[in-house]
């Protein structure tokens, strides 16, 4: 499967950024409520009625009255009920408006509803500006609705300005005994949205992206309405069998939403840090704040008030506050664990070596994932129908500014296929390098490890949010949908404030395809790497390769008609380093003349299968013999001095190829058999 890049980018916004949503802890103070307690019309302290006929801009059938045939309280519950009367509707609609109004809250309703094809009973509110706006432009708000022809399904709707007044803005929820039982009928309404709910489970919410007075006219009073309607544009044709419809309603409250004491401020600072702010909610008057912070640490300013100034010390510890006052709460405490960041030191610094078997810290989002440490390396085998990750969480967060570099080495078996991986980090708050992700582009399965590398310097920025380097916690590695099998080397951060050391240890080799290989060390703070090239030791090296990633080591190199000299640098942000020392790399030999600078000869050529290789007294670490398919050739040497004899084993005509490494040498010679 190929990587396609966008799609994963659109799968992890989503996975990331929605699990990630922190909302505050509420505790709800009831602010006003009214318990039907008595009998007769409803109190008048809180409620007047609409009354009369017309429709109602509907199309109802009903006439509204504040009879107490129509609307009264009864067994502690308040009765509205629907009559008919020869082929006219009696009802009520009974209203806060003039009385009482409210912005913002949770507004619940204990009801129990009526049934029949017709009926259309109604939890409701409408804004105090309907008497200069105007309707939709004062906003209305529809807890729950209900209608006989869809009996057991509740609805909630919004009506605004931008919807022209119609009903766009709603959610539905299905409840088996509306008319059976009481439930609770709510709206949690503040500044950001609206969130409905039935028995506290939510099942709708209004949250427009941008709130104008056409989509959002719900910043001022409201005022509290409840009614049952008959027929209408909603409530539809009358079921002729149906002569009444009572809805009861045991309660309506009104709750202030006030957020539950918690402590706000950073969870990860530096030893020793200073001017730390830290604040809680502010309940007003008559209430004091009471913090202590541990050992080390110090109250700078705020004590008794919602904030406070703190001066960190060397160590890890917890902030505590005890509010005291009436603050609606029934937990008045809260606390907040704080850990110092750390600071790496010197050139790297390693997330995880996978020392530890039992791989704390590591955890997967889907069973079909499977890993295991294995000889300190992380083993990972998946089977995906979908995006999915493994997730470090780290013991502490750690300070990235510098160390910003990061590499990864990465082994696929040639009985896997290669996976697409991609690699975020994320800081404390839970921001994600969504957009300046990590896409590890493996390159080959053929078991061996390759190291890939990926520099997030001047990339946390560009993210949505920002992603803050100065405590990064956790790292996630994603999969795309498919099935493999790969292992993990040492995670490694490395110091991007230097510039690299030259590499070292730079050595050639050949492969089974006779490829000449350029290898050495990648154990530097290097993020490419440069080839440079020279006919000798005493010319100026000439730059032929820019840009070798450290996942393409070993590198191929192309001898030429002469013998070559190679050196390497390393590059980073930084800038590049010195160059390293050389490796000399002969290349195609094909008489009895010794190349210049090298007493190497093969002899005779052509030859008849049996020929000579002059050494020069040189040990030989390696040879192969391909034919000019590349296919490998079975032989026998005898040393003779300096002098390698070699019979090839079966012999025929045509062109082969001689590798010969020495110390610090690669050889290749042309020779024909006939």
């Amino acid at each position: 499967m190929s990587f396609i890049k966008h799609t994963v980018f659109i799968a992890i916004i989503f996975l990331g950024l929605s699990t990630h949503q922190k909302a505050m802890a509420q505790c709800e103070v009831l602010v006003w409520s009214d318990e039907f307690d008595g009998t007769g019309l409803p109190n008048s302290a809180n409620w007047n009625y609409d009354l009369g006929a017309g429709g109602w801009g509907n199309n109802e059938a009903q006439t509204y009255t504040n009879s107490t045939t129509n609307v009264r309280q009864e067994n502690g519950n308040l009765i509205i009920e629907a009559i008919k009367t020869g082929n006219n509707w009696t009802s009520a609609r009974v209203k806060t408006q003039g009385k009482k109004g409210f912005t913002y809250g949770k507004i619940v309703y204990r009801a129990k509803l009526p049934t029949g094809v017709g009926t259309w009973p109604a939890l409701w509110m409408l804004g105090e500006s309907i008497t200069s706006a105007g309707w939709p432009a004062c906003g209305e708000i529809d807890v729950m609705e209900h209608v006989g022809k869809n009996q057991n399904v509740v609805q909630s709707a919004l009506h605004t300005p931008s919807s022209f007044g119609n009903t766009q803005n709603k959610g539905s929820k299905t409840v088996s005994t509306v008319s059976t039982e009481f439930h609770e009928y709510s709206v949690s309404w503040n500044a950001e949205r609206m969130i409905f709910a039935v028995d506290d489970i939510p099942f709708y919410t209004y949250k427009p992206a941008t709130k104008t007075a056409a989509t959002w006219p719900f910043n001022t009073n409201q005022f509290i309405i409840m009614n049952i309607a008959m027929g209408g544009n909603f409530g539809g044709p009358i079921d002729a069998s149906v002569t009444s419809a009572k809805m009861e309603v045991d309660y309506v409250r009104v709750y202030e939403e006030r957020t539950a004491p918690v402590i706000e401020g950073r969870p990860f600072l530096f030893e020793n840090e200073q001017g730390i702010q830290y604040k809680a909610p502010d309940y007003g008057s008559g209430i004091t704040y009471d913090w202590t912070v541990p050992e080390g640490a110090t109250v700078v300013s705020g004590q008794g008030t919602n904030q406070i100034t703190v001066n960190w010390g060397p160590s890890d510890g917890t902030i505590n506050l005890v509010v005291n006052g009436d603050t609606g709460c029934t937990d008045n405490t809260a606390s907040l664990n704080v850990t110092t960041i750390v600071e790496p030191t010197g050139l790297k610094y390693t997330i995880d070596n996978f020392s530890n078997p039992l791989l704390p810290g590591w955890t997967k989002n889907d069973n079909a994932i499977a890993f295991q440490a294995v000889d300190n390396h992380l083993k990972v085998d998946y089977n995906l129908t979908s995006l999915k990750y493994i997730q470090y969480e780290m013991p502490k967060a750690v300070h990235l500014s510098n160390y910003s570099i990061i590499k990864l080495p990465v082994k696929v078996g040639s009985d896997s296929s290669i996976p697409n991986l991609l690699l975020t980090l994320r800081d404390g708050d839970g921001k994600e390098t969504i957009t300046t992700n990590f896409e590890i582009k493996v390159v080959k399965n053929d078991g061996a490890f390759y190291t890939y590398s990926f520099n997030f310097k001047d990339q946390w920025n560009l993210n949505n949010p920002a992603v803050n380097d100065n405590f990064i916690k956790s790292l996630k590695i994603y999969m795309l949908p498919g099935q493999s099998s790969f292992q993990l080397g040492p995670i490694e951060m490395y110091n991007n404030t230097t510039i690299p050391e030259a590499p070292s240890d730079l050595s050639a080799s050949i492969d089974d395809q006779g490829k000449i290989l350029l290898s050495w060390v990648d154990g530097t703070n290097a993020t490419s790497f440069n080839l440079y090239r020279s006919s000798n030791t005493t010319d100026p090296y000439i730059k032929i390769k820019s840009s070798i990633k450290t996942s393409e080591i070993p590198y191929v190199i192309n001898p030429t008609e002469a013998i070559n000299y190679y050196k390497l640098s390393g590059v980073n942000n930084a800038g590049e380093s010195s160059l390293s020392s050389e490796i000399e790399v002969v290349a195609t030999i094909t008489g009895t003349e010794a190349l210049s600078n090298s007493l190497i000869s093969v002899y005779p050529n052509p030859c008849n299968g049996r020929f000579f290789i002059n050494t020069n007294g040189g040990p030989v670490k390696n040879l192969k013999i391909f034919d000019s398919k590349g296919r490998v050739q079975s032989f026998e040497t005898i040393q003779d001095n300096t002098l390698l004899i070699v019979n090839l084993k079966s012999i025929n005509s045509g062109i082969y190829f001689i590798i010969l490494n020495q110390e610090s040498k690669t050889f290749v010679a042309k020779i024909v058999i006939n």
